[in-house]
């Protein structure tokens, strides 16, 4: 009967673990971006991935002057979330917004990219 006592415990302290695992490698990261344009007005949609190296699981934001929106998600699907946010931007670029592939603000150390 000790095993059972002890379960709860190791239950709690293995979920404990994760999220402090979760914490240890840091914030969410954004891998994919696009920024599209439409007179003075812009939208960011990303890709934003809990474990870059891992690629899953992750999400598609969409970000406009209201606020930021989660579009989709993937906890098992890989290149998911890239596909959607690829063909989201293509459907923007076709109601007339300007949308390019921007770099990870994160990844990108050398400033702006000022090639148009």
């Amino acid at each position: 009967m000790s095993g059972f006592k002890s379960e709860p415990y190791s239950s709690k302290a293995s979920v404990l673990g994760g999220l402090m695992l979760l914490f240890a490698l840091g914030p969410a990261s954004a891998q994919e971006r696009f920024v599209c344009k439409l007179g003075n007005s812009e939208r960011i949609i990303e890709v934003v991935q809990v474990s870059p190296p891992a690629g899953l699981p992750c999400e598609v934001q969409y970000t406009k002057p209201s606020g930021t929106e989660t579009l989709w998600r993937s906890q098992y699907q890989a290149g998911f979330c890239e596909a959607r946010a690829r063909e989201f931007a293509e459907k923007q670029a076709g109601w007339g917004w300007e949308c390019a592939r921007a770099s990870d603000p994160q990844e990108d150390s050398s400033g702006p990219d000022t090639q148009g």
